[in-house]
């Protein structure tokens, strides 16, 4: 697919390594309508759906035939009872039966993909239901795809697609307050339910019982670091293990439903930002995330993040909640406020290059150091393996870079000073090291870089000039090494 191509009328642009990024093109019928994405889905005939919002001029869906490669918008007709529920549209499903319905901030709707027109289901609006039209997740039920789990604002529903008859579960048994809000929905490997956030705890349903398990405490770091959560997912390969996307900057929770323990990354570990919206699993059970600042790829296993942003292809670095889908087809769909990012992750390139490091500048008492016969330098850096300094001459720097320009603003660094690190220095993405106050001795200077996909050069390169070695005078009384220094780079 070319940096610009078409699938019928609709308007993708890949990006750099195989992400396509759907948008909306203005005064163009046949591109994504505009707004903000809250809801996108693949249907089980290969159609695409999102939801956009455009504010105060209303909410759209967008449909990407699959058979007829046409695209379609529908909307509110405040006129026309068989058109969408006014509100923002975030969730979809598929029953047993193989139709299609559609709920958001205005409730549930039955939408006939062959007329395009809609039968409404919502909530007769009294003060027990309040909040059940204001939909957030929607979910057919293991075992039984004629009814639909139903998370709202007013609590959690069970629907019936074949009675079209709502009911209701109780989350609380005190019925003077209202239910707990229900964000998202989870029915793992044991078809157990599970529901979050509701109210610094989660509830877990399961046959015959509602059971309130706690889960989070901020006193208690074993806890869940957050209250709120976006985004739940279980792996095939990790049953009983729920990862969680958490909101308000508390990162991803790994969290072992039998022990109740959570662990908790965030930024420090490798996450690009720690506001999370959803998490999706790919065939060899990493997770991929959206955030607050571009997608991360995170292996569980390994314990290695591969974040993307801009310079990958990305259209847009912040993501939407409720915005993310994983389609029949194996591709995954992020939206954000501009539109749909889809890819296959199998087919994202890697590098697998390792970067060449040089140092670049050396610098005492932070001023470069240029090549002459009076100078420390007696040679341009590419050809000096050596340098000797005065024994005053004790702050100095070294500038490094890795000859790697495939989104060379992610390469990032390890250094280590022999003779005075104990340990390699994780420098990030930082292209310098800075010493101070240096004890007279011998000292040799190793960095080496990975590029934007984590390959390290784990090689040294020792340039080839004489080592400088600390002359000794007979007797070995008095070391020269007392008044100089004698620096060695390695990459």
């Amino acid at each position: 697919m070319g940096r610009n191509s078409h699938r019928g009328n609709q308007c993708i642009q890949s990006g750099a390594v195989n992400f396509r990024n759907i948008k909306n093109i203005p005064d163009d019928p046949s591109s994504l309508a505009p707004g903000t994405v809250w809801g996108v889905y693949e249907d089980s005939q290969g159609s695409l759906w999102v939801g956009t919002d455009v504010g105060a001029g209303g909410n759209l869906l967008t449909q990407f035939d699959a058979e007829t490669r046409k695209v379609k918008r529908f909307q509110n007709d405040p006129n026309n009872q068989s058109t969408l529920l006014p509100g923002s549209l975030r969730a979809f499903a598929e029953d047993e039966a193989g139709q299609f319905w559609v709920a958001g901030e205005g409730g549930l709707s039955f939408f006939d993909r062959k007329t395009g027109k809609v039968t409404r289901y919502t909530r007769e609006r009294t003060a027990k239901n309040r909040g059940r039209n204001g939909i957030f997740d929607l979910e057919p039920v293991v075992g039984d795809r004629n009814d639909l789990w139903v998370g709202s604002f007013g609590g959690l529903d069970r629907f019936n697609t074949r009675t079209k008859v709502f009911t209701r579960i109780p989350l609380s048994q005190d019925t003077t307050v209202f239910e707990p809000v229900v964000f998202v929905m989870l029915q793992d490997a044991e078809a157990t339910l599970w529901l979050v956030p509701v109210k610094d705890c989660s509830i877990l349903i399961s046959p015959g019982k509602v059971a309130i398990e706690s889960a989070y405490d901020p006193r208690d770091t074993t806890k869940i670091s957050d209250n709120s959560i976006y985004s739940i997912v279980e792996r095939k390969s990790e049953p009983g293990i729920l990862w969680l996307a958490m909101a308000n900057g508390a990162g991803l929770n790994r969290f072992d439903t039998k022990t109740g323990i959570a662990t908790h990354l965030t930024k420090k570990e490798g996450l690009p930002s720690n506001t999370l919206y959803g998490i999706l699993e790919d065939d060899n059970g990493t997770l991929w995330i959206s955030t607050n600042d571009g997608i991360s790829n995170y292996d569980p296993d390994t314990k290695q993040f591969r974040n993307y942003g801009l310079d990958d292809g990305l259209m847009a670095l912040e993501f939407d909640q409720n915005a993310f889908t994983k389609g029949a087809s194996g591709v995954f769909y992020f939206g954000n406020g501009i539109g749909v990012t889809a890819f296959e992750p199998k087919y994202l390139s890697t590098n697998s290059i390792p970067p060449q490091v040089v140092i670049s500048d050396f610098k005492l008492f932070n001023k470069a150091v240029k090549v002459g016969p009076d100078s420390p330098l007696k040679e341009p850096l590419s050809k000096n393996s050596n340098i000797t300094l005065n024994y005053d001459q004790n702050e100095i720097s070294i500038d490094f870079v890795a000859l790697h320009f495939a989104n060379p603003g992610k390469n990032k660094y390890s250094y280590k000073l022999e003779g005075f690190d104990k340990y390699w220095i994780d420098a990030d993405n930082k292209r310098s090291a800075t010493y101070t106050n240096l004890s007279p001795g011998d000292y040799t200077f190793n960095v080496k870089a990975a590029n934007a996909d984590g390959v390290w050069n784990e090689k040294e390169h020792l340039f080839n000039l004489p080592y400088c070695r600390p002359g000794i005078k007979p007797g070995g009384l008095f070391v020269i090494c007392r008044l100089v220094r004698c620096l060695r780079f390695c990459v």
